[in-house]
């Protein structure tokens, strides 16, 4: 995924798209978790894959407090450290629909808020 297809200006919509980006990317790569890890120079987005905790990208740092935000207003999370997001994907190409969930865990780190993205069994609707 590059970011540079995203223009940040447009805020809250663009956030949401790279959120969507690295979850639909990790799901189709057969991971079972993602992480977020501020860093102190940007955030590196690991999937883990198989048990092994894989580097795919990362972020400049000024996306990463709106990418928790957003994280934490879609997983119905106030002050509470976990929440859920439930996920429909429709890939018409493939003929796709796709359920599943995402257990939300925010931890502290020495630069930030650390989050971690676990995919969970399908749901149904």
């Amino acid at each position: 995924m590059k970011l540079s297809r995203f223009k940040l200006e447009d805020g809250e919509r663009a956030i949401g798209r790279i959120v969507n980006s690295i979850t639909q990317f990790a799901y189709r790569g057969g991971a079972s978790e993602i992480f977020l890890e501020p860093q102190p120079e940007g955030v590196a987005v690991f999937y883990q894959v198989k048990g092994e905790k894989l580097l795919q990208m990362n972020l400049p740092l000024y996306v990463h407090q709106p990418l928790v935000s957003h994280i934490k207003a879609i997983a119905g999370m106030n002050s509470e450290p976990e929440g859920t997001i439930r996920v429909r994907l429709e890939d018409r190409k493939n003929q796709l629909n796709l359920h599943y969930n995402l257990r939300v865990r925010i931890l502290a780190s020495p630069h930030g808020e650390e989050v971690v993205l676990r995919f969970e069994d399908e749901y149904s609707l």
